[in-house]
């Protein structure tokens, strides 16, 4: 596993949450736990324009497959990944069908219940 990928993956993370604490007055990152001057580097640094992060999303998930993961953890983490790409090209203004966002954001597909089973 290579530790630059992991930190590239926190950093962006903490990117993300820099940007979304301004827009969705709400958060990203529940709790860091990492090294404290990878927060401090993020904190410091000014807001990374919304498309920068999803290329830098983009970037992890095509490096993903040579980190050597374990196939459970690489499968988790091409996921959260994912998430990360869409949020910031959610943030950055695009929008999907709320079926394509609720997959690439969730790894779930909402199917349609008719409203007549509610009745």
């Amino acid at each position: 596993m290579n530790e630059s990928w992991i930190q590239a993956y926190v950093l962006l993370a903490l990117r993300i949450d820099k940007l979304f604490r301004k827009f969705a007055h709400s958060w990203f990152v529940d709790t860091y736990y990492g090294p404290p001057e990878w927060k401090a580097t993020v904190d410091a640094e000014p807001e990374t324009p919304e498309p920068d992060l999803a290329r830098a999303a983009m970037a992890l998930a095509d490096a993903l497959p040579v980190q050597g993961f374990e196939l459970q953890r690489a499968a988790f983490l091409e996921r959260q990944v994912r998430a990360m790409e869409t949020i910031c090209r959610t943030l950055n203004g695009e929008t999907f069908a709320l079926a394509d966002e609720v997959e690439r954001c969730f790894d779930l597909r909402p199917e349609w219940t008719p409203e007549a089973q509610f009745e």
